[in-house]
């Protein structure tokens, strides 16, 4: 996936589960990686028409099945069909390279490939088929497939019997009950500025047996004669989004469907990722953001201001 992953836990028999979680990290990459050349999704890139995808490789189809949910709850501004797009701009799986002169008619004509209504779906036995609508329609579940193996790794934890761990992959987290030190897991979020030392912490968060995912375009863009264009894709433009939400942090039960909004946060704006928020009882967000001034905000969600003002409070007692 990229990135690193490190899991904490109190186990009273001293487990090692390091083989198992690699283990479960590398099936999940076998179905969900664009940049294996034989995974389940780079299979599925590389058909014109239909995919038949058994029922067993439940990683891949868990992953489409979590990114229509998101795509619905955000109005399709969760798009994991905006890999084309991403890779014409130069962030995705065909490698980095900033784009020096922006081709509309391109962009126009990737876009028709845009949209989940461009794949049906249709269980026929063991296997799932997947009809494309149009030849070179493809999946890149880089917006929610982290947040997916957190959970997985999650799960498995709690199935072994841990009821103390941390779980954090690549600043994603999942945390339940203590930490080492007896006390409720703490979480920094990063300032959101390029030249932040990436140790940099905004702002402190106390964990309570949920999950944490932040999305920003501070560090992942290009820039092109003074230009910065971010790695988020607005799936209805095509184009690199660009508004005032520096920093998108979604707390929840589950961390695929975090990572997806925080993802969707970053093409929405702040206004309308505080509207978002208002209708998911389930999942809180903070929010760090441009006032537009020269300045730098930021923003709780009230359910998520009024849970870390009482954590606060008994850490401290």
């Amino acid at each position: 996936m990229g990135t690193y992953y490190r899991i904490t836990y109190r186990d009273a028999a001293h487990r090692d589960f390091n083989l198992q979680a690699d283990s479960i990290l590398q099936e999940i990459n076998q179905q969900v990686s664009t940049y294996l050349l034989e995974s389940t999704i780079s299979r599925f890139n590389r058909e014109e028409k239909m995919l038949a995808v058994p029922a067993s490789d439940r990683h891949f189809l868990e992953n489409l099945r979590l990114s229509r949910y998101v795509a619905d709850l955000s109005t399709q501004l969760f798009d994991p069909t905006v890999g084309p797009l991403v890779n014409y701009w130069g962030f995705g799986y065909k490698g980095r390279k900033a784009v020096l002169k922006v081709d509309s008619a391109k962009v126009d004509s990737l876009r028709r490939l845009v949209g989940l209504a461009n794949i049906r779906q249709e269980a026929q036995g063991d296997v799932v088929l997947l009809h494309k609508a149009f030849p070179g329609v493809e999946l890149d579940f880089g917006g929610i497939a982290q947040g997916y193996a957190i959970d997985e790794l999650a799960n498995f934890l709690q199935v072994k019997g841990i009821e103390d761990y941390l779980v954090d992959l690549g600043g994603e987290f999942a945390a339940r009950n203590l930490s080492p030190k007896g006390v409720r897991w703490q979480i920094g979020i990063n300032i959101p500025k390029e030249d932040a030392d990436v140790h940099a912490i905004q702002t402190l968060f106390t964990l309570e047996d949920e999950t944490l995912s932040t999305s920003g375009n501070y560090r992942n863009f290009h820039e092109v004669d003074g230009i910065k264009y971010s790695h988020t894709i607005n799936p209805f433009s095509g184009y690199p989004e660009r508004n005032n939400l520096l920093s998108a942090s979604i707390f929840g039960p589950r961390c695929a469907v975090a990572d997806g909004l925080a993802t969707a946060c970053m093409t929405m704006g702040f206004d309308k990722s505080q509207l978002l928020l208002e209708y998911l009882p389930e999942y809180e967000g903070y929010f760090i953001y441009d006032d537009g001034k020269g300045g730098v905000k930021t923003y709780m969600t009230r359910n998520l201001r009024e849970k870390q003002a009482k954590r606060v409070s008994a850490h401290e007692n």
